[in-house]
C-alpha cells in the first residue's frame, strides 16, 4: 500500500487491475487504519477516475454475498454525504413506491457523516434487517420491499468500518454503495451530490443499459429536493427540470431539514409516512417515489406522481412500514 499511496499523492491514477486489487487488499484486512484513512482522503480530495471506479465496483461486487431475485426490482438510494441533513427522503420514497406496487430492494447503511442514515432510523424504529435471500424474498412477497443492510452482504468491508466511522466523511465507499447492491436491481433511481460524480455515474449506468434515473439537484442535494433545478440523467441523456415543471412548488431548504437526533428523525419519518407531514415534506418524497414508479410501470411522470400520492394518502405506504416493523 505504501508505494501505491506515494503514486496517488503524486497525482497518478490507478488502472483497473490495481484498483481492483487494492480493494481486495482492504477487504482482506491487509491495510492498516492510517493507510486506509490516507487512501480514502486522497480520493475525497481529487475524486475518482472512471477506470478506478470500475475497478473498485468490480471488486466489491465479486466480494459481495449475492442475492438472486427471480423478478425485476428497483433501488432508490443516494450516495449520501451531501451534508444537507434532510429528512430520510429516499427511505420514505421507497415505502411510498412499495405502497404503489413497486418491488423495492433498497440498499443502505448506517450514516457516516450523520447518525440518521437509513439503516440507523430503520433499526431505531425496530426493523430487523433480512439476513438471507430467503428472508428478502419473503419480505418482497409480503410487503413489496426489503431493506438490504450493506454490512450483512458486504462482510469483507468490516475491516474498513472503524476507519470510515472515525473519518466521519463521505468516501469512495459512499460513491460505490448505490452501484453494488447485491440484489442487482433492474431499475435504479440513484442520487449523487455533485456534477463530477453525476458524470461518472452516468457513464457507468449507461454501460449497463438497464433503466435508471440519475439525480443531482443543482444546489447540492443527492435527490430531488424541490429547492432548485434538478438534473436527471437516463438512457436518453440529461434533462433539467424546475420543481414547477415536475408539478410541484419550489420549497425552502429549511422545509425538508431534520434534527441530527435519531429520535427526532424517526418521529418525523413516521409523521410523514402517515400523511401527517407538511406539504413540502410530502411533496419531496412523492417527487422521488414517482421516478421509481415511472420506471417500474413505464408510465408518465404525471401519472407516477398520482400513484405516489395515492400510496401515501390511502395509507398503503404507512401500512407497509407498520407491517415490516412487527414481523
Amino acid at each position: 500500500m505504501k508505494s501505491e499511496l506515494t503514486q496517488l499523492i503524486n497525482n497518478a491514477q490507478l488502472n483497473h487491475k490495481k484498483a481492483y486489487e487494492m480493494m481486495k487488499e482492504i477487504a482482506g484486512g491487509n491495510v492498516n487504519q492510517a493507510q486506509l484513512s490516507s487512501f480514502l482522503s486522497i480520493f475525497l480530495i481529487r475524486g475518482l477516475s472512471l477506470v478506478e471506479m470500475r475497478g473498485f465496483i468490480d471488486s466489491l461486487n465479486e466480494l459481495a454475498i449475492k442475492i438472486n431475485i427471480p423478478f425485476k426490482t428497483c433501488d432508490i438510494v443516494g450516495t449520501g454525504g451531501d451534508g444537507k441533513n434532510t429528512i430520510n427522503i429516499s427511505t420514505i420514497s421507497a415505502l411510498i413506491a412499495a405502497g404503489a406496487g413497486v418491488k423495492v430492494t433498497k440498499h443502505g447503511n448506517y450514516g457516516v457523516s450523520s447518525i440518521s442514515g437509513s439503516s440507523n432510523v430503520l433499526e431505531f424504529m425496530g426493523y430487523v434487517f433480512p439476513k438471507s435471500e430467503t428472508e428478502i424474498l419473503y419480505q418482497l412477497e409480503k410487503n413489496n420491499i426489503a431493506f438490504i443492510h450493506a454490512p450483512l452482504f458486504h462482510p469483507s468491508l468490516k475491516h474498513a468500518a472503524e476507519t470510515r466511522k472515525n473519518l466521519g466523511l463521505r468516501s469512495l465507499f459512499n460513491l460505490a454503495g448505490p452501484l453494488v447492491n447485491p440484489c442487482n436491481p433492474y431499475y435504479k433511481v440513484l442520487g449523487v451530490y455533485n456534477l463530477e460524480t453525476f458524470r461518472l455515474y452516468h457513464y457507468l449506468l449507461q454501460e449497463n443499459e438497464s433503466p435508471f434515473k440519475l439525480i443531482y439537484n443543482l444546489d447540492g442535494y443527492d435527490e430531488i429536493s424541490l429547492t432548485d433545478t434538478v438534473k436527471i440523467g437516463d438512457l436518453n441523456g440529461e434533462h433539467y427540470f424546475r420543481p414547477e415543471e415536475l408539478g410541484f412548488n419550489t420549497i425552502n431548504p429549511s422545509d425538508i431539514s431534520c434534527s441530527t437526533s435519531i429520535e427526532d428523525a424517526a418521529k418525523l419519518f413516521k409523521k410523514i409516512i402517515s400523511n401527517n407531514g407538511t406539504q413540502a415534506q410530502e411533496d419531496v418524497c412523492i417527487a422521488n417515489a414517482a421516478l421509481a414508479i415511472k420506471l417500474f410501470y413505464q408510465t408518465t411522470y404525471k401519472e407516477a406522481c398520482e400513484r405516489a400520492k395515492e400510496s401515501l394518502k390511502s395509507g398503503n405506504a404507512s401500512k407497509i412500514l407498520n407491517n415490516i416493523l412487527i414481523q
